[in-house]
């Protein structure tokens, strides 16, 4: 969500923001075994609960990576490379979480390529299919380390002001 307007009144005035001031507001809705998972049964046991410690499981930005091969020389640098772009064209349009569902349904489709190679041989009883290169020599997936620290001082500054908060609380 883009935050374009500040101090908004109950009479509906506002201030709207400089293009240097605007910013994204991220919000999450955790509900039911989420909530216990992070140990929030009842409204006292927010005073307990760490904002910085959600970043593991609930803030992880990420930047796709592509790696296309600049020197074609087999049909196989063709296909790396038609394949990075259509990852690309993915990403753009569903973003990272389409992106790691497209790449996650890909490796899917390709292990079972590769029982079913593996059982027709067996039948035939050729030779043993070749063994494929294995993983991916890089990670497609990279931790967007300056978002990650944005988002940490963030959580850090909002458990600071919860925690001043619970301490104006009368017991």
């Amino acid at each position: 969500m883009d935050k374009v307007i500040d101090t908004q009144r109950m009479d509906g005035s506002f201030t709207d923001l400089a293009d240097d001031r605007k910013r994204v507001r991220i919000e999450v809705t955790l509900k039911g075994a989420e909530l216990s998972a992070i140990g929030v049964t009842d409204i006292a046991s927010l005073k307990a609960l760490q904002a910085s410690k959600l970043q593991k499981c609930y803030f992880q930005f990420k930047l796709p990576t592509f790696s296309a091969r600049p020197q074609i020389r087999t049909g196989s640098d063709v296909l790396q490379n038609e394949k990075q772009r259509w990852r690309s064209k993915t990403w753009l349009r569903a973003g990272l979480v389409g992106l790691m569902a497209m790449d996650r349904a890909s490796e899917n489709f390709l292990e079972t390529q590769k029982r079913d190679v593996a059982k027709a041989v067996r039948r035939i009883k050729g030779p043993r299919p070749r063994v494929f290169a294995g993983k991916r020599l890089a990670d497609s997936f990279v931790a967007w380390d300056e978002m990650n620290r944005k988002v940490n001082v963030a959580l850090t500054a909002l458990e600071k002001r919860e925690g001043t908060a619970w301490k104006k609380l009368k017991p």
